[in-house]
């Protein structure tokens, strides 16, 4: 989109038992998915997300924007050409996200955006003034493939790096 605030989809405070299935989102501003807290029992399955926004901007962007959010599952999906933050930032918001599993996924940088990068794959923030915990987290058989990992130190120890 052209606007340099635009999201594709803002899901409210509270927000529950939600699907989000075979779609491809694509080609936004600024995040492809935020949630604002306290969404419980979210489904994230088999969707393509790609190009976020050029890197180097002065707002954090991810292609989804969460925060104290429980029961989320994201499986089967296509993370391309994701820039900024991470590809998953949990960076707002004061508590704990429980119960997360992500696993089958793909996160690739390709050839075609050469300024795509992340400060890490998964980013929980846990410094003031926000303060999110990953609880019961469950991480496994994804596949990482050319990703363009830019290095900020402050934000180290609260990341999930692939391996």
């Amino acid at each position: 989109t052209h606007d340099d605030n635009a999201h594709i989809i803002y899901a409210v405070t509270g927000s529950k038992n939600i699907h989000l299935s075979h779609s491809y989102l694509h080609d936004v501003a600024v995040t492809h998915l935020i949630t604002r807290g306290n969404t419980d029992n979210f489904l994230l399955e088999y969707n393509k997300f790609a190009r976020n926004g050029a890197s180097g901007d002065t707002i954090h962007r991810d292609s989804w924007s969460a925060t104290v959010d429980d029961n989320i599952t994201i499986r089967y999906n296509i993370f391309e050409d994701i820039s900024n933050t991470a590809f998953i930032g949990l960076v707002n918001g004061n508590g704990d996200a429980e119960n997360w599993q992500i696993y089958g996924n793909v996160f690739v940088h390709t050839p075609a955006v050469t300024d795509a990068q992340v400060s890490a794959l998964i980013e929980t923030k846990y410094a003031s003034p926000t303060f999110v915990r990953a609880v019961n987290w469950k991480i496994y058989n994804n596949a990482c493939c050319s990703l363009q990992i830019k290095i900020r130190w402050s934000r180290l120890m609260n990341s999930f790096w692939p391996t």
